[in-house]
């Protein structure tokens, strides 16, 4: 188990460096956003990249991972896979852009946009190349490449960075101009020249091939389902977003403010939202390559609960340092900081969610996964619906936090019906339990103790990782062993 650790480790490090660091850099524009931008002009950012994560799933339409399925279970030829997976996002990114600039009229009335449509048509370049782009990164996974995928990742994303400094602290505050009467546009043009980069270095050129018209329909059978499981996740995942403005109850101004304050002060549960990515991007690969083995349901569960002990320190620490993570964002935002620690609870349920309902992946079976995720959404829209006029972007936290929570309870009880995995209850809920109550010690020496409580917060979050690690097998040697990140598949068992 331990040589799965070290591989998982290792991965996770690298794509964490690729993925969760380059969008870290991302995220250090967040305290600049919120000091250039009125809450209500981030606000627009926040919305039209709520739309921008729906599109997205729409025009990759499930195909990266129907070409990690099919590539990495050797299903079909490495060349041919990509080569259709590629040819598919290809035609999706020609309907988008034929409907963006043939109902112009429609589509600027349905998003408030008609005075501004240049938002929508650069939005829609930058969807494309992130599309495309995808599945060369897809590529890198597959092949274990992850070196590369980090260095293409943090080249491209601190090109992105470098421009909106320079636009924004040179262009900007010089009082000129590129085009009169830009501002939040420099933001999307920075992020259209990174993209681009990006799609140029990931993609595999010499794979590309004649696509296969059979194989598409057998990636279509198996990614359709994910495309609408992805849809109505993105539900989940930013329309409380598109929500608030729709259900706020105030002027336009006052909307976009409630959505530029939800948007800010969500990027500060970001710690635990980097990891997920980067440790599911290591482990969605090798969960496929081990399915082979007799033992991979016990490594399953193995990692299972080493992600719950890693996550919920994660957890613990947005929530215990709250005071420093809220240096982060303008003060401007700072009224939305009560929904932190309810959006920290619901990305660990998130990630729980992804580990515990992989079964369906393994076995075809992705209509499971549209169930969990339209159940989650219907939960999302109800409590949104009835919550935000009442009490705006706290009832849209509560409603991720209950999505989330109630797929990874669904995907698990069904899970063990269907693919049982030997998880070690015990386990899991001491874990859980020990985090909770690390939680109510917290709150209870901040509301005694008058004094600074940072010293309190570094020893609770210790002692919690100190009882937890070897509650989930994990023992001081083996924490050294896989801090030496070796990130190659073991073929045997690791002791």
């Amino acid at each position: 188990m331990i040589r799965f650790l070290k591989t998982i480790a290792g991965h996770t490090a690298i794509y964490g460096l690729g993925t969760a660091f380059a969008r870290l850099l991302n995220y250090l524009l967040v305290p600049f956003y919120t000091r250039w931008f009125l809450p209500e002009q981030y606000g627009i950012v926040v919305e039209l990249y709520a739309y921008a994560g729906f599109l997205f799933v729409i025009l990759t339409h499930g195909m990266e991972s129907g070409f990690l399925r099919f590539a990495g279970k050797r299903l079909s030829s490495l060349d041919s896979a990509f080569s259709t997976a590629f040819s598919s996002v290809l035609g999706s990114s020609a309907t988008l852009l034929m409907t963006v600039f043939l109902f112009k009229d429609q589509i600027g009335s349905l998003t408030g946009y008609s005075d501004k449509y240049h938002f929508i048509i650069m939005l829609s370049f930058i969807l494309i190349l992130d599309s495309l782009g995808a599945l060369g990164f897809a590529y890198l996974r597959l092949e274990g490449k992850a070196l590369k995928y980090a260095i293409i990742r943090l080249f491209s994303v601190g090109i992105t960075v470098v421009l909106n400094f320079l636009f924004f602290l040179f262009v900007v505050s010089s009082g000129l101009s590129i085009v009169e009467g830009w501002f939040v546009e420099y933001v999307f043009v920075a992020n259209f020249v990174g993209s681009f980069l990006a799609l140029v270095l990931a993609i595999p050129w010499r794979l590309l091939t004649t696509p296969s018209l059979e194989l598409w329909k057998n990636m279509a059978k198996f990614a359709f389902p994910l495309m609408i499981m992805g849809i109505i996740g993105m539900i989940n995942e930013v329309g409380d977003r598109l929500m608030l403005k729709w259900w706020y109850v105030g002027s336009e101004t006052e909307k976009m403010h409630a959505v530029g304050v939800y948007g800010a002060v969500y990027k500060l549960a970001m710690l635990l939202t980097l990891f997920l990515q980067a440790f599911r991007y290591a482990i969605e690969p090798f969960y496929y390559r081990i399915s082979g083995r007799q033992d991979h349901k016990q490594i399953m569960s193995f990692f299972f609960n080493v992600f719950l002990v890693a996550s919920m320190t994660l957890v613990l620490t947005v929530i215990l340092f709250i005071d420093w993570f809220k240096l982060i964002i303008d003060e401007r935002y700072h009224e939305g900081l009560v929904v932190v620690p309810i959006l920290a609870f619901a990305n660990l349920a998130l990630g729980l969610y992804f580990l515990a309902s992989f079964w369906y992946r393994l076995t075809g079976e992705s209509m499971w996964g549209v169930r969990f995720s339209l159940i989650g959404a219907i939960i999302t829209v109800v409590v949104n619906y009835w919550g935000i006029p009442k009490w705006g972007y706290v009832a849209s936290a509560v409603a991720t936090l209950l999505a989330y929570s109630s797929m990874f309870i669904m995907a698990l009880v069904i899970g063990q019906k269907k693919y049982p995995v030997p998880y070690n209850w015990k386990t899991i809920i001491l874990i859980f339990l020990f985090g909770l109550i690390t939680l109510l010690l917290f709150y209870v020496a901040r509301m005694f103790m008058h004094e600074d409580v940072v010293w309190i917060s570094f020893v609770l979050i210790t002692v919690f990782l100190i009882i937890t690690l070897p509650i989930a097998g994990l023992k001081l040697k083996h924490i050294r062993d896989v801090l030496g990140f070796n990130t190659g598949v073991a073929d045997s068992d690791g002791a």
